[in-house]
């Protein structure tokens, strides 16, 4: 058996060291044409890797996709000059910091094509990086965890809005630089309002709810059953239990996210499986990876203004379509922050198309017992929480 890909995230690295690999180069078709995207999903399900991928297809890395789709597609892996930016390693305690790790990675990437910056202003530091390798090819910006300077200072939505603010302008840069830009994709967790961070890129298409993309990320029922057989096989000999039932308990446990409404095309989150796989038991392993801090915070501050919610009617919260993607910074509504967390998916939806409702819920055992631990340890009384069957 090949090995289990746990925490890498490098696509070049997963490939060279031939891990095991689920190939998703399908949906990049697609993408490899261009254009602007946003495509958020919780944490855990390997934005970082898509990214990666991305990168590797864009710097023209064709030896990384032999036996993929993408390599037999007719698609002849052009090189283009590529800005990615990982905010996740960023320090951005505030504006003016942010603005000096950004111009300090630009400048590290544009010597890395063998340009020199001149301009040393964020602004136009980024202007003058892109239109300077756009002389080589079209330049393609990656972003991944765009919203961390947010969501991290949700307790204190002034510092949160003044990150807000310096990256709308860093956006809106990419709109006006069109011409020399193939692709924008941008990945986070939570999707903030296009007013507050993507007013000046309002040409930004939302891949988050496309059913064309709603396996993008996370593994189907299918690829559990065929590409992980072997896995699935050592597991069952470890639980001493036989196949179809170890295959029954991981659908209940870690299956079950929905993003865009059909729920048909449902999907596990990588992270649990790879390690219930790896240690040979059944855990509660995204919890063990750690909770979402905003959450967290929100939770804690609705509690002090005795704000009480009562998460018993998480497990079928009817909310509109329309009124669910979009967080708003001083006024983040928990159940579209839970939501775009991962704690709650689309469990089905009624209403005709022009007034669809879905009804959301939590998506698995996994993610419900991962509530009432954050719930229990984080010491938020139980005015948040009744019965949850």
């Amino acid at each position: 058996m090949k090995p289990l890909p746990i925490g890498i995230q490098d696509f070049e690295v997963l490939r060279n060291d031939d891990y095991l690999y689920i190939d998703k180069t399908a949906h990049l078709i697609d993408l490899a044409r261009g254009g602007y995207f946003f495509f958020p999903r919780p944490r855990r399900f390997g934005k970082s890797l898509l990214v990666s991928t991305l990168e590797a297809m864009f710097r023209g890395k064709k030896g990384l996709f032999t036996g993929l789709t993408l390599a037999s597609s007719g698609y002849d892996f052009p090189e283009h000059p590529v800005i990615r930016l990982d905010f996740s390693t960023l320090a951005h305690g505030n504006p003016e910091l942010l603005e000096k790790e950004l111009s300090g990675e630009l400048k590290r990437i544009a010597g890395e094509y063998g340009v020199t910056l001149r301009e040393t202003a964020l602004i136009s530091g980024l202007r003058e990086t892109i239109r300077e390798l756009s002389k080589q090819n079209r330049v393609v910006v990656l972003v991944d965890e765009y919203d961390k300077p947010m969501l991290d200072h949700l307790e204190d939505p002034d510092l949160a809005e003044a990150n807000r603010n310096k990256l709308r302008e860093f956006y809106g840069v990419l709109k006006g630089l069109g011409k020399h830009i193939k692709m924008v994709f941008i990945t986070g967790i939570i999707r903030f309002t296009k007013v507050s961070i993507f007013s000046e890129l309002n040409n930004l298409l939302e891949m988050g709810s496309d059913p064309r993309h709603a396996t993008l990320l996370g593994w189907t029922e299918a690829e559990i059953r065929d590409l992980f057989a072997d896995y699935v096989t050592a597991l069952a000999d470890r639980l001493r239990i036989d196949v179809p039932s170890t295959l029954g308990i991981l659908e209940k446990m870690y299956n079950g996210y929905c993003f865009t409404g059909d729920v048909k095309a449902g999907v596990y989150n990588p992270w649990p499986v790879l390690n219930a796989f790896h240690l040979g038991r059944i855990g509660n392993f995204w919890y063990e990876s750690g909770s979402p801090a905003f959450l967290i915070s929100e939770l804690k501050k609705r509690q002090a203004a005795g704000d009480a919610f009562d998460s018993s009617r998480l497990s079928d919260f009817r909310v509109r379509a329309d009124m669910l993607p979009a967080v708003d910074i001083r006024n983040a509504d928990l159940e579209t922050l839970l939501f775009q967390a991962g704690y709650l998916t689309i469990k089905k939806t009624t209403g005709p198309p022009m007034d669809t409702y879905y009804h959301l819920g939590f998506p698995n055992r996994e993610v419900e017992l991962s509530w009432l631990l954050d719930l229990a340890n984080r010491n938020i009384s139980d005015w948040v929480y009744e019965t949850v069957s």
